[in-house]
């Protein structure tokens, strides 16, 4: 019977003749081509695959595999999970107490084969040898640059937790020998023996050796505390018995058997001090950070572990000095193991003296420039706190670190500022209302007090971003950002005092009560689940969905009866205002619409009357948002919201008709009414259907304000979008576009077309107008608006491409690029556009870098790879030809490895196309495109792909000889794809075979693939377009069987 390991190895890709598959060229006429490497011909993958299915324990074996077995029967013993570590540990102790030479040999061979050593060290040598000798053989004996031995830290995944099993069992090994010979008479020997070698063999300059050394030299410490620490407990108990005590004849053997075992703990303490001055008071400062982290852990697991020994200042003074440390590793393990000390009370007190003289150098570390060990340190300031131990003027740099960009770092800093601020006394009764009120003045305090700093430091630039951040960090800790009761009592009763004119000292400041708005709003987005960073991939528990619905209802409950109280006391405060209007929007809309309609109709009410008050766009866009929010709602009030919108439409186009438009707008006073007016309706016609409000004609204002010199670009922009949105409500109210739509459409593309070619027209106005062309011209791809003209169409490529040959960054405007990426991906007349706007991909950086980013993604998402990838190679061009003689190639290049490596593409991709159309751009334009622009994306090409790439390249040097042209750059490139071939089909020689088809698993693959597309075609509801979309699946689907069945 033929089974997969009895076959015969397939040949590899290498192996098969190039010629099969379709080309023009002859593989007679790419001589080359068929001199591939070849796997050897002994190879097998049969035994390749057995080799690689071998279990990773035994991998720890292989480094001393060519050592006589008797020569280190101990370690393999050991480092086979499989046999008893008991059996072992005795019998070898058995060993020391008959045959004491052959077993220190033993085990000092098995401290240098846990390094991975294969050097024996024989009986003579250890006994009569010079150790330094001895050492500087074994390390000769090592491939310096070896990095993977048995206890290697740095390996990673099977093998890692091959290691982690073997450092456990090693760990093991010495806790039971030391258990087991604490009492033979040769166990002073045999420590010092081992001491005395593991100082020697820890000099070594090979890091093998020193790591694995001081390991085996802490684990021997950690098994003699494992002995002492009992005793130790015990003389403390018998001390305790001592005392209490008055019979003679029991103190007198209480006494005895103190002094006994004092005796005994006192020679495994010297034991301790010899392994402590002989490895790590050297190891501590080694050269490699994997040392020191080593050491500086152990040291900590000691002091937890035997306090009364190790938990003093003279060891101690250690962490102190490695908290300097040059490595980040190591600065954090000390880090760790002080906190983990001092989570016991009793550790805390002895440790004061040490906090006291490095407190500045732990201060300090909170800036630390690595962020684990910058949030490591302000967990050690938070525990500092909890124990009392920092003065009021210390740790004030730490609540500023709540806003810090790494969320580690920020929860820590919060977790921080709770412990320090708003911890509760428990000695003393407090009033509850009072405390609560001192903490929401803490939190605006908090704020007031950092805020200015993060403007200056550039780290938050948004005032409600930065309440936003300050308080979802601290709010699950601080029960005070739940009571939503007391923040409208604050609110309404400091409004209430200044009215009534009492002292300010008896209630808030305007800016306190600026900042306790936004806490409110913010703290009800996190309530509601809004402001939590959800965890990637993690969806919220039906627990967690249930609390947000119940904290919704209480939000309703509590503040939307309040709610109207507020906004008409805040109504002219506007940088108060602001967060109010948005609380609605976290209401549960069922539940206040049916249970508190009054104060629904009240807060509609007063919203329209903040909206007819204020003249500031963000607050007006916002009581829009608002509005749309609760119009989308799900009640039984959502014919009152549209009236309410209808009645506000209706007021604001009143107050504009009542203008005299061309008379108004030459006064500056009324033409900031008009302004205000434009905007409001703008913002309405935005969010709903005001169209039926907007009843008069701008046209000639509008070319008055946007043509003219003297006119107001922002009124003229504002009518033109105003008009813009009238147009697109009316065709979506209408199956087919009035007359009147059409005109207004047309209206737009003309006065469009008369400012981007208006030399008196500003810069900026031009911008804002062609932001608005950019969405014109989008929504008439589906043919429900008329297209723009063509002599339109060319006026505003020009405009974007002088705009985008400017290169002036601040002048660039975020928006802008964003709406002509868009633009380029709706309408395949601008892709030109789109490679000159790529062209500048990381040069702006930022934003800007992102956003173009964005725009490259979904170009691939919508219009698929072969579009993006001549995109690239068409911006790619661009940055060719405009860039600098000197640095030409370098910008090139390095744009080029940026795109080829900014998306992931399947194995289908094809990079044919792009490698024929850059070859011949590359052949009139400059060779040196070749290797800067071409090569990056060369790299991704499949073998097949390669080859063709191969041939093409041959046929041109071919082409250009016989033409007498000498292009060196050329042949090189021609190189350079050898080079990738050799290298794929190298890899391809030594892969072992493919895993066996499951062909169940490609059925149910085809079967969802094809009912998928099946179920996207009915959809579209086009049949043509469908029939011609079954010949490309079939196709589809055939290549990919093709490839799946090879």
């Amino acid at each position: 019977m033929k089974t997969r390991r009895n076959l015969k190895r397939p040949r590899s890709y290498a192996e098969k003749d190039l010629g099969s598959y379709d080309s023009q060229t002859e593989d007679s006429d790419v001589p080359w081509i068929k001199k591939l490497p070849t796997p050897k011909k002994g190879r097998k993958y049969s035994s390749a695959g057995r080799s690689s299915r071998k279990k990773t324990s035994q991998n720890s074996q292989n480094f001393v595999s060519s050592l006589d077995e008797k020569e280190c029967n101990l370690y393999r013993s050991v480092a086979n999970l499989k046999s008893a570590l008991k059996q072992i540990v005795k019998k070898f102790a058995k060993k020391v107490e008959e045959a004491e030479e052959k077993s220190l040999t033993e085990i000092t061979n098995f401290f240098t084969q846990t390094a991975g050593s294969k050097k024996y060290i024989k009986v003579d040598q250890i006994m009569d040898g010079d150790k330094d000798e001895l050492e500087e053989d074994v390390t000769q004996s090592y491939d310096l640059s070896m990095k993977q031995y048995p206890l290697a830290p740095d390996a990673k995944g099977a093998q890692a937790k091959a290691i982690n099993k073997l450092s456990k069992r090693l760990r093991d090994f010495w806790g039971k020998l030391i258990q087991e010979m604490s009492d033979s008479e040769k166990f002073d020997v045999f420590m010092d023996h081992c001491f005395e070698w593991l100082k020697c063999l820890c000099k070594s300059k090979q890091l093998a050796l020193r790591h694995a050394c001081s390991s085996n030299a802490y684990w021997i410490v950690e098994g003699l505390i494992a002995i002492a620490s009992p005793l130790q407990d015990e003389i403390e108990g018998k001390e305790k018995q001592l005392n209490s005590t008055k019979a003679k004849g029991t103190k007198n053997k209480l006494s005895k058997d103190i002094q006994d075992l004092e005796g005994r703990v006192q020679a495994l303490n010297e034991f301790m001090k010899k392994g402590f001055e002989s490895v790590f008071v050297h190891r501590y400062r080694d050269s490699k950070p994997v040392v020191r982290e080593l050491s500086l852990s152990s040291l900590g697991l000691w002091m937890k572990s035997y306090p009364t020994y190790f938990l003093k200042n003279d060891f101690l003074k250690y962490f102190g000095w490695c908290l300097s440390d040059e490595d980040a590793s190591v600065r954090l393990a000390v880090l760790g193991a002080i906190n983990e000390l001092m989570q016991d009370e009793e550790k805390v007190e002895v440790m004061g003296s040490f906090v006291e003289r490095f407190m500045p150098r732990f201060l300090e570390m909170v800036d630390d420039r690595d962020s684990a060990v910058a949030c490591r340190a302000v967990e050690t300031a938070t525990i500092f706190v909890r124990n009392d131990l920092l003065d009021d003027d210390q740790g004030s740099n730490i609540p500023a670190l709540v806003w810090d960009h790494n969320d580690d770092v920020s929860a820590a800093a919060a977790e921080f500022v709770l412990a320090d601020t708003f911890a509760a006394d428990e000695d003393s009764e407090v009033d509850t209302d009072a405390k609560a009120i001192d903490d929401l003045k803490e939190i605006v305090e908090l704020f007031k007090d950092n805020y200015p700093a993060l403007e200056e430091e550039g780290t938050v630039v948004n005032f409600p971003a930065a309440v936003d951040k300050l308080i979802s960090a601290i709010f699950s800790g601080l029960p005070l950002l739940q009571d939503w009761k007391l923040f409208n009592e604050t609110l309404l009763s400091s409004s209430t005092k200044k009215k009534k004119g009492r002292s300010k000292s008896a209630s808030w400041e305007d800016d306190q009560l600026e900042i306790i708005s936004y806490i409110l709003l913010s703290s009800i987005k996190v309530a509601c689940g809004v402001g939590l960073k959800p965890v990637k991939g993690k969806k919220r528990k039906k627990k967690e969905e249930d609390e947000i619905e119940k904290n919704k209802k209480r939000i309703s409950k509590l503040i939307g009866k309040q709610l109207p109280s507020l906004l008409n006391t805040y109504e002219a405060e506007g940088k108060t205002i602001l967060p109010l209007v948005q609380l609605p929007r976290y209401f549960d809309l069922e539940h206040y619409a049916s249970s508190e309609s009054k104060a629904f109709k009240q807060t509609l009410k007063a919203l329209k009357s903040v909206y007819l008050k204020h003249v500031d766009a963000e607050i007006l866009t916002e009581i829009v948002r608002t509005v749309g929010c609760l119009a989308n709602g799900d009640h039984d009030l959502t014919e009152d919201i549209e009236q309410f919108i209808t009645d506000l439409s209706t007021i604001v186009a009143q107050q504009l008709s009542d203008f005299d438009l061309k008379e108004s707008a030459k006064d500056p006073d009324e033409l900031d009414g008009i302004k205000t007016a434009v905007l409001r309706l703008k913002l309405l016609c935005n969010g709903r259907d005001c169209s039926a409000a907007v009843n008069m004609d701008f046209k000639e204002l509008i070319k008055t304000h946007l043509v003219d010199v003297d006119g107001d670009y922002e009124l003229g922009s504002d009518l033109l979008e105003l008009e813009y949105l009238c147009a697109i409500w009316g065709f979506l109210n209408e199956e087919e576009a009035s007359e009147t739509v059409e005109h207004r459409i047309n209206f737009l593309y003309e006065t469009i077309g008369h400012v981007l070619a208006s030399p008196n027209t500003s810069e900026k106005a031009k911008r804002k107008v062609c932001k608005l062309a950019a969405t014109l011209f989008i929504s008439s791809i589906n043919g429900r608006i008329p297209s723009p003209s063509e002599g339109l169409r060319e006026n505003f490529k020009s405009y974007v491409a002088s705009v985008l040959e400017a290169k002036e960054e601040d002048s660039m405007d975020l928006e802008f690029v964003t709406n002509i990426g868009s633009l380029a991906l709706a309408y395949p007349e601008f892709s030109e556009i789109s490679h000159n706007l790529l062209s500048y991909y990381s040069t702006w950086g930022g934003d800007y870098t992102a956003t173009l980013k964005g725009i490259m993604g979904e170009m691939k998402k919508l219009h698929g790879p072969s579009t993006l990838l001549e995109a690239q190679l068409g911006a790619l061009k661009q940055v060719y030809k405009k860039a600098d003689e000197d640095s030409k190639s370098k910008d090139t290049t390095d744009i080029a490895n940026k795109f080829a490596l900014l998306f992931s593409f399947s194995k289908n991709v094809s990079f044919t196309k792009l490698f024929k159309d850059g070859v011949e751009f590359a052949v009139s334009e400059g060779i040196d495109f070749l290797d800067c622009g071409l090569l990056p994306f060369v790299k991704r090409a499949s073998d097949k792909q390669l080859r063709d790439m191969y041939r093409h390249m041959f046929l041109l040097v071919r082409k250009l000889e016989d033409e007498d042209e000498n292009k060196p750059g050329v042949e090189s490139f021609l190189l350079s794809i050898k080079k990738l071939i050799q290298r794929k089909a190298s890899s391809r020689a030594t892969m072992p075979p493919p895993a066996p088809i499951n062909k169940s698993a490609l059925e149910e693959k085809k079967r969802r693939r094809s009912s998928r597309k099946k179920s996207e075609q009915d959809k579209e509801n086009q049949p043509e377009e469908n029939e011609e979309m079954d010949g490309e699946e079939e196709v589809v689907e055939e290549e990919e069987e093709e490839e799946e069945e090879e």
